[in-house]
């Protein structure tokens, strides 16, 4: 049975608890467990308990909405804790303080105590009738504030839920903390810092009987305390405002930019529902215009800088043109083409800039199917799909080839992305199986499609791959992203350059996920990739072969993704929409919210919109392989199927989330198993334990 791996045991006598966690972020050295700042080599000033601290110290801390919203208020808040109501924090009394001569070394150690209990027997004392018992204790905040790191320590008595067993009490490292995105001001010799985000450590998930893991966020922290604000390096962004879509994250939905000043979210429909569209000022995050999109499957791809969204009209079946008004409403151009889908399913939209066309990829569900290609002046020209064992030796002697182009039942979002020279790649994410319906002999292949053909891109699905990529991402240099949003995920990179296919990096799990998943990517303007690691807290830059650059650690992010979906993207400005997920306390549905993280630097100025190319000659596809009998492949099972847009979501496809448009208000602090959005709560948590659903402690 796991146990603390560290700490120090404190006598029974001595308040105990267990809350918050820490995970050592990459490049972010830790502080060491205990140590005291005033013994480093710096000149300290010491600030004694007493009139000095009060007058000025502060320690709030909201440890974790959905924890609260789950099991409901402390059973006892005592010795110095207390509810701030305003600020939706719990406060501790600070007791000393230490700060460098420079100021940037800093120590609060805090008094209070916090009781948990939830899961009680009825009539029997809460100490041992309860499956839930907790308890913090005396936070200690260690800060660097050089380098943007710390470190949180409380003092721990959990009993552990599989167990029954008391653990503790120990004072534990239960967070490390980033002042990356936090805010600092100081007024009248008093610094506060406010927004300091907390990952939990193995310790600190410990003390949540493992319910979370090792990496998940808190809520942020704030202190503050008497001395001189520190000349610290100041983050290139700041966490801004959050929107409630109102649609679950269990089905798939996007977002996009439409325009200089707009965003659009689309939820397709779920169970005969209807696919709704809201369109925010991406300033700020305001709605200002939300309502039905007659789009089949909601499947759509955007023009980003020429305003444009093109989906198949729900009642024309034909292509029809969106635009966002200055006033932020989003309008029908009519019939952009007279291209008809007939009984075909649209599968996957996409736009390229290269030679300003749309494609337009739809299927039989007979293992056939068509491709659309709109030329700059709205000509559209089609051709069928080729067989797929024409085209793939893999599936000669496969049990069925209905789903080779796709699903044509899923709305699961699959992706006709762009590549450089004009031509596309489509990622159908299907998996194919033998004559037997047995074995997987093609997962997660890619196509490359343009007006002179179709053709199997090489090396896309190797044999033996253990796990499908569904999603994908194309950057402007032809580097190919593909990745899964598992547990410890895979990610592959291919490059196209004069034509062909290359592998730049084999299927492999990234290195600092390997406890945590890849939700999305999306590419910045300065050439980066950022991996959103929505389960961990941050997003993370990448250079093109995905080594870190840097990172963004945040507070409480929560896992989304989970059937495909593309809502994370760079605006113009430098300014980043990030997804996260809050629970609604009613449905218990996980539902997506849309941050923006506010880039700090001067913007560079977005280049104006050009007047797109003269369509040139597609390449000629790729030449398949002859026909062999293929390789017994390793059996893996499939995922339902996801896949990522390029830069600008330009397939965006189809999405079928639940969709309801939210009100704009933050929610109550709501449970679940992963991190919160950073928007805290409006309402505090009932005062009431709970009985929790079981994902939570």
């Amino acid at each position: 049975m796991k146990i603390f791996t560290s700490g120090t045991r404190l006598s029974k006598g001595a308040c105990a608890l267990a809350v918050a966690g820490a995970v050592a972020l990459p490049l972010a050295p830790v502080l060491a467990e205990n140590i005291n700042i005033a013994a480093q080599n710096v000149a300290a000033q010491n600030v004694a308990a007493g009139d000095q601290v009060s007058a000025g110290a502060s320690f709030g801390w909201g440890v974790r909405a959905s924890f609260l919203s789950y099991n409901g208020m402390p059973r006892e808040m005592t010795d110095g804790a207390a509810w701030d109501a305003t600020a939706k924090q719990f406060t501790f009394t600070p007791t000393s303080t230490t700060v460098s001569e420079d100021g940037k070394q800093v120590t609060l150690q805090a008094a209070g105590r916090l009781w948990f209990t939830g899961h009680c027997a009825e009539g029997q004392d809460p100490e041992t009738g309860c499956a839930l018992n907790l308890t913090f204790s005396n936070p200690r905040v260690e800060l660097n504030l050089a380098d943007g790191t710390g470190s949180l320590y409380m003092t721990v008595r959990t009993k552990n839920y599989a167990s029954g067993k008391f653990e503790g009490p120990m004072e534990v490292k239960m967070a490390t903390l980033s002042t990356g995105t936090a805010k600092q001001s100081e007024k009248d010799g008093v610094v506060s810092i406010s927004g300091i985000s907390a990952n939990l450590t193995a310790d600190g998930n410990h003390a949540f009987s493992d319910f979370y893991n090792e990496g998940a966020s808190l809520d942020p922290l704030s202190i503050s305390y008497n001395g001189s604000a520190a000349n610290t390096p100041k983050s290139a962004y700041s966490v801004a405002e959050s929107y409630n879509t109102g649609a679950g994250v269990s089905l798939p939905q996007n977002t996009a930019r439409l325009g200089q000043n707009h965003i659009v979210h689309v939820a397709p429909p779920s169970f005969g529902g209807d696919t709704t569209y809201t369109v925010l000022t991406s300033s700020n995050l305001k709605m200002t215009d939300t309502g039905v999109l007659k789009a089949i499957k909601g499947v759509f791809a955007v023009d980003a800088d020429g305003n444009r969204m093109l989906v198949i009209g729900s009642e024309t079946n034909k292509p029809e043109l969106y635009t966002v008004t200055a006033e932020g409403k989003l309008v029908s151009s009519g019939t952009y083409s007279d291209a008809e889908l007939g009984a075909n399913t649209v599968k996957a939209i996409g736009y390229n800039p290269a030679n300003n066309t749309w494609g337009i990829v739809s299927v039989d569900g007979q293992g056939g199917g068509k491709l659309t290609i709109i030329d700059a002046s709205g000509k559209a020209t089609s051709q069928a799909l080729p067989k797929p064992d024409s085209i793939d030796p893999q599936v000669v002697n496969a049990y069925s080839l209905d789903e080779y182009y796709g699903d044509s039942f899923s709305n699961n979002t699959v992706t006709l992305a762009p590549l450089p020279d004009g031509s596309f790649v489509y990622a159908p994410s299907t998996s194919i199986y033998d004559a037997a319906g047995e074995k997987v002999v093609q997962k997660g292949h890619l196509l490359h499609m343009s007006s002179n053909g179709v053709s199997l891109v090489p090396n896309s699905s190797p044999a033996g791959y253990d796990t499908a990529l569904p999603s994908t991402l194309v950057s402007p240099k032809g580097y190919i992203y593909r990745w899964n949003n598992w547990y410890g995920g895979k990610v592959q990179i291919l490059k196209y350059e004069n034509g062909t296919f290359s592998v730049v990096r084999e299927s492999a799990t990234l290195e600092g996920f390997e406890k945590t998943e890849v939700a999305t990517m999306f590419l910045t303007r300065a050439g980066n990739v950022v991996v959103v690691d929505a389960s961990g807290s941050r997003l993370v830059f990448m250079d093109d072969n995905l080594n870190k650059v840097n990172e963004v650690v945040l507070s409480s992010m929560r896992k989304t993704d989970k059937s495909g979906g593309y809502n994370a993207l760079e605006l113009p400005n430098g300014d980043i929409i990030y997804p996260t997920s809050f629970e609604n306390p009613n449905t218990y549905e996980d539902q997506l919210w849309l941050n923006r993280l506010a880039a700090n630097s001067a913007p560079t100025p977005a280049p104006e919109p050009t007047k797109a190319p003269e369509p040139t000659k597609a390449p000629e596809p790729t030449k398949a392989p002859e026909p062999t009998k293929s390789a017994e492949p390793t059996v893996a099972p499939t995922a339902e199927p996801t896949v990522a847009p390029s830069a600008e979501p330009s397939a965006e496809p189809t999405v079928t989330a639940e969709p309801t448009v939210a009100p704009t208000e933050a929610p109550t602090a709501e449970p679940t198993k992963s991190a919160e959005p950073t928007v805290a709560p409006t309402e505090a948590p009932s005062a009431e334990p709970t009985v929790a659903p079981t994902a939570e402690p």
